[in-house]
């Protein structure tokens, strides 16, 4: 659940009075209704909105929270009924969201975090790297707007592949700071993959596979840049059925297959025959 989710959860749970346990490990946290037979723990990113309910739920002495390796947390999805929870007061939990937020590099409701912050030429130089687009294998989402939409708000996220905080996912003591305002430790990526690395699947994410992805991205932005010089080639096909079953081809591979010769390709591919059982498809 993300913030507004888990906020509205929260809602319902402290109109119904009952107890949820936070269980945490650093920056990383699910929640669980107790009272129920192996209670559910489900994975969240609180922040400013949910904080205001974890509040209301100390107050009443509605919330606990219990500490647990990153590895046990993340791989489990029920409550254990071995751990012991303790009370988590206003003061305390509000302390903790902090520091979380401190932790992933987030704004500190008006406070700065602990690395450098990530300077305008810094972050110039990713969305340029990037091309615009979300830096996650297989994503590519355009973060230059909203489509449908003319309200300018935030889509594109600078995360860290080392945080710039020690504490933080991928956090490694004097790196943490080294590398916070350094372009190649930094990923320019959609809301829903930066939430993914940091907060809900960090395991996965280890630094290795991180830097390759960027490293992958930026070389197919400079190739594509480059064939902006390249004539253009039209992608012409003459397709048939091989054995009834109508041949394929993504745009793609013509376009990998262009350039590779140093050729750009025209906005379309035209399809000249398309033989196939059902239909006999020809450009005039």
């Amino acid at each position: 659940m993300d913030d507004k989710e888990l906020s509205d959860w929260l809602k319902k749970r402290l109109s119904a009075k009952e107890i949820v346990c936070i269980a945490h490990s650093g920056w990383f946290c699910k929640v669980a209704v107790l009272g129920k037979d192996a209670p559910a723990l489900i994975q969240t990113d609180p922040e400013r909105k949910s904080l205001t309910q974890l509040k209301k739920l100390a107050r009443m002495g509605l919330l606990q929270h219990v500490v647990t390796d990153l590895q046990t947390l993340e791989e489990i999805s029920e409550y254990k009924a071995e751990w012991k929870c303790e009370n988590f007061s206003e003061a305390v939990v509000e302390s903790f969201i902090q520091k979380r937020q401190e932790a992933l590099g987030k704004p500190v409701f008006g406070k700065k975090g602990r690395g450098k912050e990530i300077s305008q030429k810094t972050a110039w130089k990713v969305w340029a790297e990037a091309g615009g687009c979300c830096m996650y294998e297989g994503c590519a989402a355009d973060l230059s707007g909203i489509s449908l939409h003319t309200k300018v708000a935030r889509i594109g996220y600078l995360a860290h592949i080392i945080a710039s905080s020690p504490d933080g996912p991928r956090g490694n003591g004097e790196r943490s700071a080294q590398l916070s305002d350094d372009p190649e430790n930094i990923m320019l990526m959609c809301d829903a993959h930066h939430r993914l690395i940091d907060s809900y699947a960090p395991l996965e994410h280890p630094e290795e596979r991180l830097q390759g992805m960027r490293r992958h991205h930026v070389e197919k932005v400079k190739s594509l840049r480059k064939a902006m010089t390249y004539p253009v080639a039209r992608a012409v096909t003459l397709l048939a059925d091989l054995a009834g079953v109508p041949t394929y081809f993504r745009d793609t591979q013509f376009q990998e297959a262009l350039l590779a010769e140093k050729y750009a390709m025209a906005p379309r591919v035209e399809h000249l025959l398309r033989r196939t059982a059902q239909r006999d498809d020809r450009s005039k």
